[in-house]
């Protein structure tokens, strides 16, 4: 979560309102610096707590905090909260407030911030992994696959009406999810085998089944596809996928164990409460964990 939304926060150059303390200085002071910065930004707030700069500039402060040890995720909440009260029409704001939600363990938060942005963006796919995720969490597998099929007719509408407009695949794959929850799991590869027939030079279809197959132990065939969607991957995303290869190569005690962030097809039903749902989805980022900020 610290590195998309700071770096989403940096795009616009905050000033720091104290002068004398910069996130640049020595390891040394640069803690002490931080906690200064974060309140003068409070300060600030006080006198204006609409201003949008400031407010993101202490979001940032803190993140860099979270990352000392000196704040937690939660502490980033109220700040966001703010930005999505005076700015309701950017989902920007409401996209990092919901993850920060989760980072913080407030599911149910989460869950209605993702609710109120797919209200406004029903193809958001970040909001729509969210939310089902919730919804599976719940024990309420089918709600969560209704929802993702009004995501998908809406996304095809839209498409017809400007192509390209809405990622359809990624939607799909949210659909692919469903079933893995489900221990659908024949389910789930015949949509990623229809959807790599549809979109050949897309790597997702082909990793997420890689990931099925591994899961079940089918290592061979899983290595073959996974370093097929290495070949065609973004830059970004092949360090994770020959991370994934490396791991399929490597005997493990336990045929179920999976790399972190991957549901296991076949696992027990999800709980209703307090762990979040890791999702094998690889084009949306999996619901992190309280425990995974520094």
């Amino acid at each position: 979560m610290i590195p998309l939304i700071a770096g989403i926060i940096n795009q616009q150059s905050t000033p720091s309102p104290n002068a004398s303390g910069s996130p640049t200085a020595t390891a040394a002071n640069a803690s002490e610096n931080l906690l200064k910065e974060e309140e003068g930004y409070q300060i600030v707030l006080k006198r204006n707590p609409e201003d949008e700069n400031v407010l993101k500039g202490l979001i940032q402060t803190r993140l860099q905090l979270i990352q000392s040890g000196l704040r937690k995720p939660k502490d980033v909440v109220e700040p966001l909260q703010q930005l999505v009260k005076i700015k309701p029409t950017e989902p920007l704001y409401a996209s990092l407030l919901a993850q920060s939600q989760q980072q913080a363990g407030d599911f149910d938060g989460a869950a209605q911030t993702n609710r109120n942005i797919l209200a406004q963006q029903p193809t958001d796919t970040t909001a729509l992994q969210g939310y089902v995720e919730w919804l599976i969490r719940k024990q309420q597998p089918t709600e969560a696959q209704n929802e993702v099929q009004k995501a998908i007719a809406t996304a095809k509408q839209a498409n017809q009406q400007q192509p390209g407009s809405a990622d359809l695949p990624a939607i799909e794959l949210i659909l692919g999810d469903v079933y893995l929850s489900q221990r659908r799991d024949a389910e789930a590869i015949a949509l990623y085998d229809r959807l790599q027939k549809e979109n050949p030079n897309d790597f997702r279809p082909v990793l997420s089944k890689g990931i099925v197959l591994k899961n079940q132990g089918k290592t061979t065939e899983a290595v073959t596809l996974l370093k097929a969607a290495d070949a065609i991957a973004p830059v970004q995303m092949k360090a994770k996928i020959q991370e994934l290869i490396a791991s399929a190569q490597t005997p493990s005690p336990s045929p179920q164990s999976s790399p972190p962030g991957i549901v296991p097809p076949g696992s027990p039903s999800l709980p209703s409460s307090n762990p979040p749902v890791p999702s094998n989805n690889p084009f949306v980022s999996p619901t992190p964990s309280p425990q995974g900020v520094p």
